[in-house]
């Protein structure tokens, strides 16, 4: 059971946490002799990747049979919340780690759901992956600014090529995984509606047709225009249903920026588009 290694949960949790706040905190420690522990500190970043990996394996056997399982079920919750902690330390560190760690995070929050979903820190959860959408997809836009630099710079531009490619992936996941939490526990989203509505907003104030896009070359644009409409637009089908939503998208006196008033009105004909084939309650709501 999971209570009976409570004790080594929290010990690794906490292993974890320092090793990576240090390791990214490096620069600043160091100083001018991070040289000199180079060596040392990527192989200290290895043995906390694999501890955590070994781990998450190990959660991931964990089985919450009934809800007589008290011990067990707060203690899936307190796994919920350090890992939780663990991602805004590694969110700039390693993409594949911080993938796999918000994979694993929604992986064991829907696994046991039945039993969990009251006690989980919805509100939390879906901010810190808006938070990971917007810094990623922020830094898709800086690196595909930089591909639109001259081709003489050679290499330079091959390499934030290859990055933005990632980062592109990276976001998409994001996103993806934010659907799939929505999709699992819309239920409990009430409060999250603010800043689902904000994400939106963001993103769409800064891709075309926006006036403050970023102007691009062919190949970045058409891969951003490709990868983030479509998203969003999976994440407001599940989300047409939601009256604290709708309520939060049509409240009156609204204060929006001017960058943020247009990709309000793309999201309003949004909305329109989709309305036509739903049923007559969900037309009722908007």
């Amino acid at each position: 059971t999971l209570a009976s290694i409570h004790s080594l949960s929290l010990a690794a949790f906490h292993v974890l946490e320092n090793t990576f706040s240090h390791c990214k905190d490096s620069e600043t420690l160091y100083s001018g002799r991070l040289h000199l522990v180079a060596d040392l500190l990527q192989s200290l970043f290895k043995e906390a990747y694999s501890l955590q990996k070994s781990f998450m394996e190990l959660l991931d056997r964990i089985v919450l049979e009934s809800a007589d399982a008290t011990g067990d079920i707060a203690c899936m919750v307190i796994v919920v919340h350090n890992v939780l902690k663990i991602c805004p330390v590694i969110s700039k560190m390693d993409h594949a780690l911080h993938a796999n760690t918000w994979k694993f995070l929604i992986k064991i929050s829907v696994k046991h759901r039945k039993l969990i979903e009251t006690k989980l820190p919805h509100d939390e959860l879906v901010a810190g992956l808006c938070e990971d959408i917007l810094y990623s997809f922020n830094s898709c836009l800086q690196l595909a600014e930089q591909v639109n630099q001259p081709a003489g710079m050679g290499n330079a531009n091959t390499t934030d090529c290859k990055l933005f490619q990632k980062t592109m992936k990276l976001c998409r996941f994001f996103v993806n995984t934010l659907v799939h939490y929505v999709k699992e526990f819309i239920d409990f989203l009430s409060k999250s509606c603010h800043i689902l509505h904000h994400l939106y907003l963001q993103m769409y104030s800064k891709i075309a047709p926006s006036l403050y896009a970023p102007i691009l070359s062919d190949g970045p644009c058409d891969q951003i225009a490709s990868v983030v409409p479509v998203a969003l637009d999976a994440l407001v089908l599940q989300l047409l249903f939601f009256r604290p939503f709708v309520e939060m998208v049509l409240q009156d006196n609204q204060d929006f920026s001017l960058e943020l008033t247009f990709p309000q009105c793309l999201l309003l004909m949004n909305v329109m588009g989709k309305l036509p084939s739903q049923s007559w309650e969900v037309q009722s709501l908007w």
